[in-house]
């Protein structure tokens, strides 16, 4: 008789769940180019970086009122 840990088999229920969650993800079919968009989302982070007024008065209150 194989002797398992209620634990253990809850462990192995998550990464079933997890396998097939990632067998799924992989059916996706992606029609963008991931690396231009993700620098095009840095280079808009780094302008409102830039910006030290978002940071204060009017344009922070009406960003935490949103």
């Amino acid at each position: 008789m194989v002797n398992i840990k209620f634990s253990q088999l809850t462990g192995m229920k998550k990464e079933i769940v997890q396998n097939l969650e990632w067998l799924e993800a992989q059916k996706i079919e992606i029609s963008i180019d991931l690396i231009a968009e993700s620098k095009k989302r840095l280079q808009f982070l780094r302008v409102v970086n830039r910006n030290r007024w978002l940071y204060d008065g009017p344009a922070l209150k009406r960003a935490i009122y949103r």
